[in-house]
């Protein structure tokens, strides 16, 4: 299996020209270093679309919506203390429209970029969820500590 890229926007428009030119897919595909199916791909995108850019909007979709960010930063800053337990409950996260490992993944990133705008070199995040006796509720403990300890 040989390893996968992606054509550059110059590529596909040398394949567009040549094709205009009449050379014939698999001398294209030669001359560009791709498999002929990856010139006729191009090929048709261009008939279809009239260019040969990539269409925006691809990839994965946040989950989390700018509202719901905001509320979870909101809470973090309300205690900006170094060490931090921030203890969830459930109906907490109801109210807010998410699950546990939205929030947690969410302020993570958050402490990432508060730790690098703090300028704590040296130092690093340490994070552990931990599962309290009921099941309903769940402490989710952040610290930051020097290296090593």
């Amino acid at each position: 299996m040989s390893s996968r890229r992606e054509t550059t926007e110059s590529e596909r428009l040398l394949v567009v020209k040549w094709s205009k030119e009449g050379k014939s897919l698999r001398e294209i595909a030669s001359l560009i270093g791709v498999t002929h199916g990856c010139v006729q791909k191009i090929l048709q995108k261009y008939k279809k679309t009239g260019s040969v850019a990539n269409i925006p909007g691809r990839g994965r979709k946040e989950i989390l919506s700018t509202t719901v960010k905001r509320k979870i930063i909101h809470s973090v800053k309300k205690d900006p203390r170094i060490f931090q337990i921030i203890t969830i409950n459930r109906n907490t996260l109801r109210d807010l429209q998410i699950s546990f490992h939205q929030y947690s993944r969410t302020l993570r990133k958050v402490l990432q970029l508060a730790v690098t705008s703090l300028s704590l070199r040296g130092r690093k995040v340490f994070q552990e969820s931990v599962e309290g006796v009921e099941s309903a509720r769940r402490v989710f403990v952040v610290g930051v500590s020097k290296w090593g300890i």
